[in-house]
């Protein structure tokens, strides 16, 4: 093999430089005149990554073209997958029809089953998946993406390896990658060596700024200690004292008894009536993250090892496994607690995940990725003033984190919180003006603001920037809803659906939509397909509840409302609907029962004491129902519906009107 002479020397140093130091225009420079001078494998994959960190992803795949070394095959795949090539990602990782070629090792399987998923291969995506987590139990994402597609695999099966067998796995991919391109290259006649070894530094690309380094603190020495939820920090999206103080607030209604189904998306402490359940619309989660390229991309000084660059990574390795010790922190049991709370987030056992999170240790728990998982949590649970608290101390603890908080703002939304809402939109916009996030934040603001058509250009530049964030395609479904433009709804929510099936916001919006146009067998469907994915949610049943009892399937309807009220008892409005669904089918002492106790509950609601003035009057306690009638007309005034009631207290009244 042909030595380097001094003029390649020098423009190898100064590519490995310019990576170094994410001066990637110069790096690109510096590798084109190198790729000039030599066209090997080696040379074509450093000009491929230079050209990667620098967002040209179509020229690293040109340049890549023709080359067969593992590593060249990997990253030309990658390239092909972020241009959503799939068929040619999918060649470049299976050339021949043996596993153990496929490039990248567990980051090949990660990458070949992202390609399977997106083209809808949901098996064999799963296989490739554990096939990674297998070969590295420290490819998060797969377990992560194993989640996502509803496999349920078992933290205590994939993190259950010991840290040495891990390491000693990862170091053995690494020599094999060598051996491999090491082989690539003598067969071609290009080069075995290139650039020496590099200093242990890591690079970020321009769009990333290195994460902060927590200092650990002396209470992580006993890992299982459970940490407790600490006092909400101030932070810019503080709530008012009034929003702050209200756990509990009582319902309020409208004039007229509200229908079943005659509802949009109401929220427990925002809209007029609560006796309008807080909706499902805004409570899903972004499913599609960038990849950034080859998990550890060969570092240049990776083509060869002198004795003393081993030397050095050995003592660090060496010197991180006493600290390890020392600390009494195991990473696998941190991947375990993680990789449970994961799982029951994503089988919607939000409780069980939160139990998880609360048990890591205090400075595992004090970072965005945790505190947005357990904001998720709540959000779930439908305990938003929880789930807003978790997002405040994320946003106090990293201002800079963005993943997750589309839930942020949708919370904001729930609880009619304009200004905060506003201030937040602004200021993810400043902080990153291309994140899905902030543009979702942005639209819920204009939903917020009853202004449709802005808020719907908000979430599509959201789903320009995140194509696959179903979540955002659900809500422009929902916005559509709100302009009665059902066929275009009905296309957001299966364009959602098409980019992952397990969304069931996406389930539960068509189901509104047939709801509305009273297809009730299609509405009780989708219903139905959106309860199998999260059997967790009250308000799903709810609404399946209400589908029913206007198909008078009575019994359904009862059984259905039972469940919403045994997984929420303070599913107000379940109870209520229970309660009115008792009267129309003359259980009217189950009624008055139900309507007495809630009425101690939600002694503001106008729609109780109405209720019950019905029932009274059927049972020809005249005196009693008028008194109901009264209290409901001092809660609400200016209904025209009590004042009528009490008017025409001597006249019959029609059972249907319950």
């Amino acid at each position: 093999m042909k030595a380097l002479d001094t003029s390649e020397l020098l423009l190898a140093r100064g590519i490995e430089n310019s990576l170094q130091y994410c001066l990637y225009s110069n790096a690109i420079f510096l590798a084109e005149r190198l790729f000039a001078l030599r066209k090997c494998e080696e040379t074509a994959y450093l000009l491929a990554t230079a050209c990667i960190r620098h967002n040209k992803v179509q020229r690293a795949s040109a340049v890549l073209a023709g080359y067969q070394s593992p590593e060249n095959r990997y990253l030309a795949a990658w390239c092909f997958f972020e241009q959503n090539k799939l068929r040619e990602a999918e060649e470049s990782l299976r050339w021949n029809e043996k596993e153990e070629e496929i490039p990248g090792k567990a980051a090949g399987h990660y990458l070949l089953g992202l390609v399977y998923q997106r083209s809808n291969r949901k098996n064999k995506a799963v296989d490739q998946f554990k096939k990674s987590l297998e070969k590295d139990p420290t490819m998060w994402m797969a377990y992560v993406a194993l989640c996502d597609l509803g496999s349920c695999p078992d933290p205590d099966v994939y993190f259950s390896k010991d840290e040495s067998t891990v390491l000693s796995m990862q170091e053995q991919a690494s020599e094999d990658a060598g051996v491999q391109q090491s082989s690539a290259t003598t067969s071609q006649g290009g080069l075995s060596c290139l650039i020496a070894p590099m200093e242990t530094t890591t690079c970020y690309s321009e769009r990333q700024r290195p994460p902060q380094i927590v200092g650990r603190t002396t209470q992580e020495e006993e890992y299982v200690t459970p940490y407790h939820t600490p006092k909400r920090l101030s932070s810019p999206f503080s709530r008012s004292s009034r929003i702050a103080s209200m756990s509990n607030p009582p319902l309020q209604t409208n004039n007229a008894l509200p229908k079943s189904g005659d509802f949009r998306t109401p929220s427990p402490e925002a809209k007029k009536s609560n006796v309008l359940p807080p909706s499902v619309r805004r409570n899903n989660k972004p499913l599609s993250t960038p990849h950034e390229p080859m998990g550890s991309l060969r570092k240049l000084g990776r083509l060869s090892f002198s004795s003393r660059s081993s030397d050095r990574v050995e003592q660090q390795v060496v010197s991180a496994t006493e600290k390890s010790t020392h600390d009494n922190f195991s990473v696998m049991k941190l991947l375990r607690t993680l990789g449970k709370a994961q799982l029951m987030l994503s089988l919607f056992y939000c409780d069980a995940a939160i139990q998880a999170l609360e048990s890591l240790p205090p400075a595992q728990y004090q970072t965005g990725y945790v505190l947005s998982m357990v904001g998720r949590a709540y959000y779930e649970m439908l305990d938003y003033n929880s789930a807003l608290q978790a997002f405040e101390q994320c946003q106090h603890l990293d201002f800079t984190y963005t993943d997750g908080l589309e839930y942020f703002s949708s919370i904001m939304w729930h609880l009619r919180m304009e200004t905060e809402l506003s201030f937040l939109s602004q200021y993810l916009l400043s902080v990153d003006r291309n994140s899905s996030a902030a543009w979702c934040a942005m639209g819920n603001l204009f939903s917020l603001q009853k202004d449709p058509e802005t808020a719907i250009r908000c979430l599509k530049r959201a789903v320009l920037l995140a194509p696959r964030l179903s979540y955002a395609h659900s809500l422009i479904g929902h916005e559509y809803i709100l302009k009665e433009d059902y066929d275009t709804a009905m296309a957001c929510f299966r364009t959602a659906l098409a980019i992952n099936e397990r969304e069931y916001h996406a389930w539960y919006g068509l189901g509104q939509v047939f709801h509305k146009q009273e297809k009730y067998k299609l509405a009780d469907y989708h219903y139905r397909c959106a309860i199998k994915i999260n059997p967790r949610s009250s308000l799903l049943y709810y609404h399946l509840a209400n589908v029913c009892d206007a198909c008078k399937s009575y019994n359904d309807a009862l059984e259905a409302y039972d469940k919403a009220i045994e997984l929420n008892a303070k599913n107000y409005v379940a109870r209520f609907e229970r309660a009115r669904l008792y009267a129309k089918i003359h259980r009217h002492k189950d009624a008055t029962e139900e309507l007495i106790e809630l009425s101690n509950l939600v002694p503001k609601e106008p729609a109780v004491h109405y209720l019950l003035g019905k029932l009274a009057k059927q049972s020809g306690d005249r005196k009693l129902a008028m008194q109901y009638f009264m209290f409901a007309l001092d809660l609400d005034p200016k209904s025209r519906l009590y004042k009528h009631c009490l008017e025409n207290i001597d006249s019959p009244d029609d059972a249907e009107d319950l």
